[in-house]
């Protein structure tokens, strides 16, 4: 009878894994607990309030409108975007300045993968969206301003 060789730690523990795996599987309520605390590692930055969704408070379709504009707005920084009907989006940070942009889709699966982009000295920018919900992470660390979730 052939196996793994368990006198390598990583044999055994890979062997160990998988069995543990067949005998107890990890239960889904635990994977999604898991999955929801992910936003616990964004904990240090804020919360940028959506206040101007589209031009005179109205709330279009998006196959009514060209452009959906919002603009949010942080203590220390805003930020206007225009997104056309391909999801193509152009922003502009205030105060300007050069500074990490990141898109942060919704996944319901693991953790959400991330788009990155840098704005330029005058805090001007441009990034493709996809489907579903997002928000913007603008800068790094306890910094971060992160808009709330807004669909794309």
């Amino acid at each position: 009878m052939s196996g793994p060789d368990i006198s390598k730690d990583e044999e055994l523990l890979r062997a160990l894994s998988a069995a543990l795996e067949d005998l107890d599987p990890v239960p889904d309520v635990a994977l999604r607990a898991a999955d929801s605390a992910w936003d616990i590692y964004h904990v240090d930055g804020e919360l940028a309030a959506l206040v101007g969704p589209a031009p005179d408070g109205l709330v279009l379709l998006r196959d009514e409108a060209d452009l959906r504009s919002m603009t949010f707005v942080a203590s220390k920084l805003s930020v206007e975007i225009e997104i056309d009907n391909d999801r193509h989006a152009v922003g502009v940070l205030s105060p300007p300045g050069v500074r990490v942009i990141e898109v942060e889709p919704v996944s319901s699966m693991g953790p959400p993968f991330a788009r990155t982009v840098h704005s330029d000295d005058l805090g001007r920018f441009r990034l493709d969206l996809d489907v579903g919900l997002c928000r913007l992470r603008i800068g790094t660390g306890p910094e971060a301003v992160f808009t709330s979730w807004f669909y794309c």
